[in-house]
């Protein structure tokens, strides 16, 4: 399993720690489709002087948005991985308590749930861990 470096987390042509590779520039198209949207479903001919203005406005709008986009999905990312640390943790208890009334791990079902409970434990410590990269990211705390 490779992993990235803290701060080098890469979706598609997004850069979510802001750093390194900038962001795709905005295509013809997606602008387009931007502009048919705000202006109710009406498309500006091709090649017009208007919507090449409109375009530039487009990508401007789309292009400040980025960070705001950036924090938002890093938020998301930090919720969910919290989320599931806390599963985890509770699944790790759980099993530590079975394992302690197995005999803990002198014997071998006892043995078996606190391995459990120590998988678990990693697997928590490891979420817990995206969350605090992913509020790095968005600058959250």
């Amino acid at each position: 399993m490779t992993t990235q470096p803290v701060g080098e987390h890469h979706t598609g042509t997004l850069n979510l720690a802001g750093q390194g590779n900038p962001g795709s520039p905005i295509s013809d198209e997606l602008a387009d489709a931007v502009l048919v949207v705000k202006e109710r479903g009406v498309p500006c001919p091709p090649n017009c002087d208007y919507q090449t203005h409109r375009r530039a406005e487009v990508r401007a709008e789309l292009e400040a948005a980025y960070p705001a986009i950036r924090q938002q999905v890093a938020e998301q990312i930090a919720a969910r991985a919290d989320q599931i640390a806390d599963e985890c943790s509770t699944s790790a208890k759980a099993h530590r308590d079975i394992s302690r009334n197995n005999g803990g791990s002198t014997t071998r079902k006892g043995g078996q749930h606190m391995r459990t409970a120590l998988a678990f434990t990693q697997q928590a410590a490891g979420a817990w861990a995206v969350a605090e990269a992913a509020r790095e990211i968005g600058g959250g705390a």
